[in-house]
């Protein structure tokens, strides 16, 4: 098993509960991916450097968290909005934006969101209504609008609305209390988990593979060898050059419509930092000269580099969280996490019309997390270009039924960029694995 993401950890959990033995190995000292938890002590509250919503009620984690008592907090609040340097009061930002979406049309030749928004809002009259929605596509879904596959949109649109996607919620706690969950189902007696080993090399054939991986500390090289692996290398990291950091080559290399597939999705790229205050300012200082942000749960903008924020609420913490989504955050990119936060600061004080010295003076901490440098991530989760609505359920399946694929990038009924979506792909990898291992027992072969 490579990769102890959710993907990874749920796949385990559920060989193991099987009676599978297996090996989980991981490049970072950590478990988790792409959720990343810290606890900041002066708010006593937790500080997401990855995931941080459970989007809807998908099964895969409401039965877990009621398995495990955990506490799930629906996001709520007040939404606000800066446009032409005024404040606008409590509006339905999603509403209105859900007016556009709800006019997106499948169409057998794929189009770009860029190319509906066109159609659908020619006239000057519109341009607002269509800038908001190509701000929630961008922010949202970490995309292009001249890339995203509208398709693709159409499908996630129908997934949400099964799981009532409409509305939003936290752990208690912390995301990392969900990787918990997901590490007490790894039976000790099967399964071996790995960190800080580095996978540079998968040699496969068909019902035999070998892994070859590093020891991040010791740069001790290593094989392993198994008659099958799940491969749950994200997206960008299954994509990287042979020259680019993260880089996992295949021997032989993996077939071809797998890697058409792959070149068929995209990474989305996020900068986000958590900003921890000694006080909540802004539910009572009149944000510029207007009124104060009292029960604010998201603030949207057009700032060039963190245009959205929000709060914790209902949790009443000095807590705000900035968000840079795409294009925006390129100039953040490999940038020391200092550099971030005045970036962040600046944007903050921009948008409230505050002095950064009045807010610097405020900040207890701040926490940010590089993932489009980090080699185990190579950016924040995939979208579907154009032309690719059937690459996830390419890459979905089995290679010569000796390598299986998960992770968000692999979920093709509109969950991908979830955690519950990779949880799913992990679940799904783990039962096609136990069904070759299982036939293959049966007829001797393998």
């Amino acid at each position: 098993m490579i990769g102890a993401g959710v993907a990874g950890l749920a796949a385990a959990g559920q060989l193991s509960s099987a009676g599978v033995e297996v090996t989980l190995l991981e490049g970072s000292k950590r478990v988790g991916g792409r959720i990343f938890t810290a606890h900041d002590p002066e708010t006593d509250s937790p500080a997401e450097m990855g995931a941080e919503f459970v989007h809807g009620r998908p099964r895969e984690i409401f039965s877990l968290a009621k398995k495990d008592k955990l506490q799930l907090i629906e996001a709520d609040g007040a939404e606000w909005r800066i446009e032409e340097g005024r404040l606008q009061h409590p509006h339905g930002f999603f509403s209105e934006v859900d007016k556009v979406l709800r006019q997106m049309k499948r169409r057998k030749q794929d189009w770009s969101f860029q190319e509906f928004l066109q159609e659908c809002c020619p006239t000057p009259s519109q341009e607002a209504r269509k800038k908001w929605a190509a701000a929630y596509i961008e922010g949202f879904n970490a995309a292009r609008i001249d890339e995203i596959s509208v398709n693709s949109l159409l499908r996630e649109r129908r997934a949400e609305e099964k799981i009532h996607g409409d509305s939003a919620f936290r752990i208690e706690g912390g995301y990392q209390k969900l990787v918990h969950s997901l590490c007490s189902r790894l039976d000790p007696r099967r399964v071996e988990l790995l960190t800080g080993r580095i996978v540079t090399a998968i040699r496969w054939r068909k019902g035999e593979v070998s892994v070859d991986t590093m020891a991040a500390q010791t740069q001790t090289p290593e094989t392993l060898t198994a008659r099958a692996a799940i491969v749950t290398l994200p997206l960008g990291v299954l994509q990287a050059g042979a020259d680019e950091p993260g880089y996992v080559r295949f021997d032989p290399p993996l077939p071809e419509k797998v890697r058409q597939a792959a070149g068929l999705l995209r990474m989305g790229q996020v900068v986000r930092i958590t900003l921890c205050f000694r006080e909540s300012f802004w539910e009572s200082l009149p944000i510029r000269r207007q009124s104060a942000l009292k029960d604010l749960s998201f603030l949207f903008s057009s700032d060039p580099v963190f245009p959205t924020w929000w709060s914790r609420m209902p949790e009443r913490v000095p807590v705000l969280t900035g968000w840079s989504p795409g294009d925006r955050s390129a100039p953040l990119w490999r940038k020391p996490a200092s550099f971030i936060c005045t970036e962040a600061l600046a944007a903050l004080g921009r948008l409230l019309g505050i002095e950064v010295s009045f807010l610097e003076e405020r900040l207890a901490s701040f926490y940010t997390h590089d993932w489009h440098s980090d080699p185990f991530a190579r950016g924040a989760y995939s979208y579907v270009a154009v032309g690719g609505e059937n690459a996830q359920r390419l890459l979905s399946q089995p290679v010569q039924h000796t390598l299986f694929f998960a992770g968000e990038a692999t979920e093709y009924e509109g969950h991908h960029g979830t955690v519950h979506g990779a949880m799913a792909t992990g679940y799904r990898a783990a039962r096609q694995t136990i069904g070759k291992l299982s036939h293959s027992r049966q007829t001797g072969t393998g």
